[in-house]
């Protein structure tokens, strides 16, 4: 999985140069934990995970795994992850995290005129807070 993990570390590094001051390495595998510099509003940045269990992209309260297996390549798999990243940093996606008062509910990526009342199909809400990279599609609606 090493392997995997330089492929993808390398792959990032290519879109993005300047996030090199943010990887380190674990013995759980190599991250990559960028700030959300131009959002001082986010509970957490950009914060890329690769182990034996494959590359996971977190950002604010929401996350996505892209599984080995799911892939015929590791090059599919490193491309996909890398087109998710740099349309999070170009906000063509957001992080909407639901809660019923103050219970979290789940999260789930959205575009950004995605109208989040209709986009929760798995239970009561009250609250939707919605995050983007530079902050220009966050809000909180209470529903």
């Amino acid at each position: 999985m090493q392997h995997l993990s330089q492929k993808v570390i390398n792959a990032l590094l290519r879109q993005h140069p300047d996030w090199e001051q943010y990887v380190t390495g674990e013995r759980e595998g190599i991250i990559i934990d960028v700030p959300a510099l131009h959002n001082p509003n986010m509970r957490r940045g950009l914060f890329i995970r690769s182990d034996e269990a494959g590359p996971e992209v977190n950002f604010d309260d929401d996350h996505d795994h892209f599984f080995p297996w799911e892939y015929d390549s590791d090059e599919l798999l490193v491309e996909e992850l890398c087109e998710f990243v740099k349309e999070l940093v170009e906000e063509k996606y957001v992080s909407a995290t639901y809660k019923n008062d103050d219970a979290w509910m789940g999260s789930c990526w959205l575009e950004p005129h995605d109208d989040p009342k209709t986009a929760w199909k798995f239970g009561k809400v009250t609250f939707v807070r919605l995050k983007s990279w530079r902050g220009t599609y966050d809000q909180e609606i209470n529903l």
